[in-house]
């Protein structure tokens, strides 16, 4: 890892939350629709 690479962890630790988040939504709907 580069020197300060935190805050580019951390900035991906977030895209992959999002990520997970618009997962589950999509799981969710799938569901719905079954």
């Amino acid at each position: 890892m580069s020197g300060g690479g935190c805050l580019e962890w951390q900035g991906t630790l977030i895209g992959f939350t999002l990520m997970q988040c618009e997962v589950m939504q999509r799981v969710i709907q799938w569901r719905i629709k079954m």
